[in-house]
């Protein structure tokens, strides 16, 4: 028979076959999808609702994660259905732009046909993501987290660079000679593939025994009454409200790139190749910090750069030189992957040091519907800001400016209020001790607010999608 020990072994190796498959449909395809977008549509303004909408209702749709958890009993299962599912939705995002060859003049209407598919991709990902992370922290020993993911994601942000780029590389070709939205079916045929296989790993992955104890379950209610009391829930709140601040400008960027400065799809994918590779140059160097270090000491030296990154952006609009500006251009992706590899690894950790096993499930679910809330508030301004032109500049370089007040407004004022913490998050045991010190909710409410962000498996996700 078998030990546990090489199964739990197995199933890491498994895990890394499947982050890679992984790979391959962010590459070629979710990397995409604002550029397949920007070629439906002429408004600037609605690309903020690929941002806004599909991770609001992706992360609402978690609070069912659990319900669907106990209808299959069983993790397996539950995640290699709904990924599977999520696969068939990349042959379905084909289907605007094949409306859209037909007849032009159905370009608003093949957008939000757009929107709808690609939000019922993100629904399916979101609701196998809490599930995911249940089973992988019964997998993971606490002690090798950093040293497996830092791993785990360097494989994935390699495989990314290639994929990514490859696709830049193939949509300028197909650009030249034929009309380049066959090249993004193509693109999202070979997502679908790559998906489905990810589906069938995990099928083949081994699950520990997962029991659902009565006295672990804590309401959503509960959970948001004593968020600002406790570590976990300041350290919610805190990535609530920069994600609220990031999501006013991410969607833009690629808007900035290939529609203002008009540049190829080719330098786009190198832009992207640039922050991966730096993600995975430094990947092990964050992951050895975080093990010996702690990720608070992480979270304090990656934000000084994500605060800056967008009032680099904007200062590059001023830049006449082209060499000047590439070269701007790449230095800001260099800063982004290092700055985001590091803060997305130590996010990643740090809730699973803290969370136990029987709450994981609850917690990143709340996390994850909080962070829809926030990336949908802050899209949604980003969206009216540029919709409305109420500046002096053009709207899509105050939403940089905008993005980088806020960044940095949170970093300064909320992240010295999360302690590090070796021990596990009980929220029963905080609940309990909130109620002996009596401490008053006014206390946080003149600086705390809700909001979030959450990182998907550090592609994380989490997606690791592009976020500047």
């Amino acid at each position: 028979m078998v030990s546990e020990k090489r199964l739990k072994e197995k199933a890491k190796k498994i895990s890394i076959y499947e982050g890679a498959a992984y790979s391959f449909s962010e590459g070629f395809g979710l990397r995409n999808i604002s550029a397949y977008a920007l070629i439906l549509i002429k408004l600037d303004s609605l690309i903020s609702l690929l941002t806004s909408i599909p991770s609001l209702l992706g992360n609402l749709s978690q609070f069912f994660s659990h319900t669907i958890l106990k209808k299959t009993k069983s993790r397996k299962k539950a995640i290699s259905l709904l990924v599977f599912l999520q696969s068939i939705l990349w042959l379905f995002l084909i289907v605007p732009g094949l409306i859209f060859i037909y007849n032009r003049d159905f370009s608003q209407q093949s957008f939000f046909i757009l929107l709808l598919f690609y939000t019922l991709l993100i629904i399916f990902g979101s609701l196998s993501g809490p599930i995911w992370s249940s089973w992988m922290k019964d997998i993971v020993g606490e002690k090798e987290l950093g040293k497996y993911f830092s791993k785990r994601n360097k494989i994935i942000l390699i495989l990314i660079i290639i994929s990514s780029f490859l696709a830049g590389l193939f949509l300028d070709f197909f650009k030249k000679r034929w009309n380049v939205l066959y090249a993004f079916f193509i693109l999202f045929f070979f997502s679908f593939l790559a998906r489905a296989f990810s589906a069938y790993l995990f099928t083949k992955k081994y699950e520990p025994e997962y029991k659902i104890k009565e006295d672990k379950k804590f309401g959503f209610k509960q959970f948001l009454d004593n968020m600002p009391y406790n570590n976990f829930g300041k350290f919610v709140i805190f990535l609530s409200l920069l994600n609220f601040f990031v999501a006013v400008a991410s969607p833009f960027f690629v808007v900035y790139l290939l529609r203002m400065k008009q540049l190829s799809y080719t330098f786009y994918s190198l832009t992207l190749l640039i922050m991966t590779s730096m993600s995975v140059l430094t990947m092990s160097f964050w992951g050895r910090i975080s093990d010996r270090k702690g990720n608070l000491k992480i979270f304090k030296l990656t934000l000084i750069g994500i605060c800056f990154i967008p009032l680099i952006y904007l200062i590059s609009n001023f830049i006449e030189n082209k060499i000047l500006f590439f070269s701007l251009i790449f230095l800001i992706e260099a800063i982004s992957g290092f700055c985001w590899g590091g803060f997305n690894l130590a996010s990643s950790n740090f809730i699973f040091k803290i969370v136990s096993r029987e709450k994981m499930v609850y917690c990143t679910s709340y996390l994850n519907i909080l962070n829809g809330i926030s990336v949908f508030l802050g899209a949604s301004l980003g969206g009216y800001i540029v919709s409305k032109n109420i500046s002096l500049i053009d709207p899509i370089l105050f939403v940089f400016l905008i993005s980088f007040i806020g960044r940095a407004t949170t970093y300064l004022f909320l992240l010295n209020k999360i302690k590090e913490e070796k021990g596990k998050f009980s929220y029963q045991n905080h609940f309990f001790s909130t109620k002996i010190f009596s401490i008053p909710r006014s206390f946080f409410e003149h600086t705390e607010q809700f909001s979030l962000m959450f990182f998907k498996k550090a592609k994380n996700h989490f997606k690791l999608s592009k976020t500047f």
